[in-house]
């Protein structure tokens, strides 16, 4: 092989390799590259948990804030529950009374139709026994 065969087939040889094969640079870039990515990646760890943190304590709060409304909300609930227990006490006393009432009614009406009935029989049986007790005139034989 004479030497301008020789040079071209070198020259393919190394267009070849530099196409195929990296160099010193290439790895180094590639390595610079990599370390970029890394940093990037750990940035957005960290960015990430300080959202996850950040999203956690608005969380809490928020669930601490519901927590006490709903405690307002059962405080309230029982404050009316025990009114309207006060409430339908009061109305029981009320319609209580008013039934006692009604049966102190019940029993003077009845006491007192009693005595009406006792005194309008007596009378009745006192006349018939003056009617009886009188002596019978000619006329009644």
């Amino acid at each position: 092989m004479d030497e301008q065969q020789a040079a071209i087939q070198a020259e393919t040889f190394m267009a070849m390799a530099e196409d195929r094969l990296a160099t010193k640079h290439d790895i180094a870039t590639l390595q610079r590259d990599i370390a970029t990515i890394d940093a990037k990646v750990e940035a957005t760890k960290a960015e990430l948990k300080k959202e996850i943190e950040t999203t956690k304590a608005e969380l809490k709060k928020e669930i601490e804030t519901a927590k006490a409304e709903l405690q307002r909300d059962i405080a309230a609930i029982d404050a009316r529950m025990e009114a309207t227990k006060a409430e339908l006490k009061r109305d029981m006393a009320v319609i209580e009374s008013k039934i006692e009432s009604s049966k102190a009614d019940t029993i003077k009406w009845t006491a007192g139709m009693f005595a009406a009935q006792t005194a309008l029989i007596l009378g009745a049986m006192f006349a018939i026994m003056r009617i009886s007790s009188v002596p019978c005139s000619p006329s009644c034989v």
